[in-house]
């Protein structure tokens, strides 16, 4: 091979390297940081302002509170997760 036939080759791989380098760009930001911004907009307890309330009733909210959240959560794992049950 000569010197030519190389440099041409090397820059076709390195133009293909580019474009790997733009998708993993793109999966970095749409899928990774977009939806780590989203958990981390995530109250994680839930406390109403001006109210009190009894412990059940606390307890009985912050469940309901834990569950949403939960569901939220395995849902943002998911769109970034490649292999969602691996």
């Amino acid at each position: 091979m000569n010197i030519d036939a190389f440099l041409d080759s090397f820059r076709a791989e390195l133009l293909r390297f580019s474009g790997l380098v733009a998708k993993l760009t793109d999966i970095m930001v749409n899928r990774i940081q977009r939806n780590l911004s989203a958990v981390e907009q995530l109250r994680l307890v839930n406390l109403p302002e001006h109210e009190s309330m009894t412990l059940d009733r606390f307890v009985a909210t912050q469940e309901k509170h834990v569950k949403e959240q939960s569901a939220h959560l395995l849902s943002k794992n998911l769109e970034v997760s490649p292999y969602p049950y691996a």
